[in-house]
């Protein structure tokens, strides 16, 4: 009597650690889906900006051009007037008639117009060039900016990754001393007690990512998101298509994002090595596909919120 007192006192420790441990791996999801849709803001933020800067480099470009063209205008109307050193007065006295010197007037008129056009042209395209190089400046320490807080949401994931898993590994743990403990119940309804008691308190085993395949990707999305539902299948193929047209070897040139889900470089470390594909390409398509799912099937579609206009959720 004594050793299953024992015994059953030991095993309400467990279960008290297990809801304790299931609680916190639950707080860490939810923490986890904020932080991936952080990520995935800041992906997109980053893709935005790049493409605002490639266009401001080429007005940069096209008004650098235009400002070159004006400046060979006003510098050769500087070698004309050097070369033929006739002042305006010499034109007006050379006139030989009231109707010669009107239409020398005139003459002379349309030449300082011109001038003043041609100089005014430089002017303002001068202008132009320093306000798009302001703006080029402005977005490339936006990006600077994005970029390392990329970094530290990235180092922010990695770390809290590690940690929930060595919460999952200490549920997995308690679970199995808890199953272990039961065995030595001798009473039936007891046992029964405790199975449903281990099954509360939330140590459902991790489902290991599904196996590498060699399909093509949209049939990989199918297979691999299939355990979720028609639904989420459904979801899957439209982020897939999205993202990347279902091209394992895509690659976004603005934020680096790659593969069929365009994971970011500073991500896909912690996340394949979590999934269980630690040292996988994020060009291996099944590997890619997999680590989406396992990561879909954990914390929602938090690294792709973005999407959720397009795709349904």
């Amino acid at each position: 009597m004594t050793k299953l007192k024992t015994a059953q006192q030991e095993l309400q420790a467990i279960l008290a650690d297990l809801r304790s441990a299931a609680a916190t791996r639950d707080r860490m999801n939810r923490r986890l889906s904020s932080l991936f849709a952080q990520i995935d803001s800041t992906r997109h933020e980053i893709e935005s900006v790049m493409a605002r800067l490639v266009d401001t480099e080429i007005q940069q470009e096209q008004l650098q051009s235009a400002v070159d063209t004006q400046q060979r205008l006003v510098d050769q109307r500087a070698v004309d007037a050097y070369t033929d050193p006739v002042s305006p007065v010499d034109v007006i006295l050379g006139a030989t008639s009231l109707t010669d010197l009107q239409s020398r007037q005139s003459f002379l008129g349309a030449i300082a117009q011109s001038d003043r056009q041609i100089v005014a042209g430089l002017s303002a395209r001068r202008q132009a060039l320093g306000a798009v190089i302001a703006q080029a400046s402005a977005l490339q320490s936006t990006m600077d900016r994005s970029r390392s807080e990329l970094e530290d949401q990235a180092a922010t994931l990695s770390t809290q990754l590690l940690q929930e898993q060595q919460v999952v590994a200490r549920l997995k743990d308690d679970a199995a001393r808890a199953r272990s403990l039961v065995k030595t119940l001798d009473d039936k309804v007891a046992k029964e007690e405790a199975q449903r008691a281990i099954q509360a308190a939330g140590s459902d085993p991790v489902v290991p990512p599904p196996p590498p395949g060699t399909e093509t990707v949209r049939r990989l999305i199918e297979r691999e998101f299939g355990p979720q539902g028609k639904t989420r299948v459904d979801q899957a193929l439209c982020v897939g298509y999205h993202e990347s047209h279902y091209n394992a070897s895509a690659v976004n040139v603005s934020s680096g994002a790659a593969g069929v889900f365009q994971f970011m470089p500073e991500t896909w470390g912690s996340m394949s090595v979590a999934a269980g594909f630690r040292g996988a390409s994020v060009f291996d398509a099944t590997a890619n596909v997999s680590v989406a799912a396992w990561t879909v099937g954990r914390y929602g579609w938090s690294p792709w919120t973005l999407d959720g206009p397009y795709c349904g959720f």
